[in-house]
């Protein structure tokens, strides 16, 4: 499994019927050529004692996502990385550009409100380019 994600995500405003030209963009994670330090947290299903395995590196201003998934009884291999509280204040698109592989790629985003104790989430499918090609993937986002 890989993933290459540049400019990893940008909270997006979309006023009109022909979003990708409307569309007003703030950049929440971007990553350069000269970043050495990687922010992002794996979180796979070891947690749970799973066998999945999985991991982030910052190569060339490129997050490059890979490992291997256990599918037998369920796996998950992730990572995390927190947003400024605030930054998609506004927003109503989340715009990730990224070369994919063949497979299902999903994102959740949390928040601080909570409910029966836990934080609310939202989740959507990644869709974006076909396989091995750049492409953004340009989500709707509903908050309530």
């Amino acid at each position: 499994m890989r993933i290459a994600i540049l400019a990893a995500a940008a909270a997006c405003l979309a006023t009109g019927p022909a979003l990708a030209e409307t569309m007003t963009c703030k950049t929440l994670i971007e990553h350069s050529a000269t970043d050495t330090d990687n922010p992002w947290q794996t979180v796979n299903d070891g947690v749970m004692g799973g066998r999945s395995s999985g991991g982030s590196v910052l190569s060339d201003g490129s997050l490059l996502f890979k490992g291997v998934t256990n599918t037998n009884g369920g796996g998950f291999s992730s990572i995390r990385i927190p947003v400024e509280r605030g930054a998609m204040a506004g927003t109503d698109h989340l715009k990730v550009h990224m070369k994919r592989d063949v497979r299902t790629y999903s994102m959740t985003l949390r928040t601080i409100v909570t409910a029966f104790g836990r934080r609310i989430a939202f989740r959507t499918d990644i869709h974006g380019a076909p396989e091995g090609e750049w492409g953004d993937g340009v989500r709707k986002v509903v908050w309530f």
